[in-house]
């Protein structure tokens, strides 16, 4: 379990890159948010307006919007807790969801 405040913010990236790379299914928790999400992530990197940011396809949990479920765009200085899980997912998904163009500098990816 690795949690977000400003120490440790290297440590977290450096576990969602470790997901990334070994497919890992992350569980994670946003401020703000009332509930766990469980997410297969693809890509960290760093939006156009500086944030860094995962692209994720969220599988279940919590959503501020309808949808539980599907691509999303999360940022990383909201993050408050992300732990690696043992169940692996697929190396890819069809439609690579639109907010992958966000992302204009890669720090990792699948």
């Amino acid at each position: 379990m690795i949690r977000g405040n400003k120490l440790e913010r290297h440590t977290m990236e450096s576990a969602i890159c470790k997901a990334i790379t070994s497919r890992k299914v992350l569980s994670v928790f946003f401020q703000g948010d009332d509930g766990y999400r469980l997410l297969e992530p693809y890509c960290l990197g760093i939006a156009s307006n500086g944030i860094k940011v995962l692209h994720a396809y969220q599988i279940s949990g919590y959503s501020n919007s309808e949808s539980t479920s599907g691509w999303k765009l999360f940022r990383i200085d909201s993050l408050e807790f992300a732990n690696l899980t043992d169940h692996l997912f697929a190396e890819s998904r069809p439609e690579c969801g639109k907010q992958m163009h966000a992302i204009e500098s890669v720090i990792c990816r699948l």
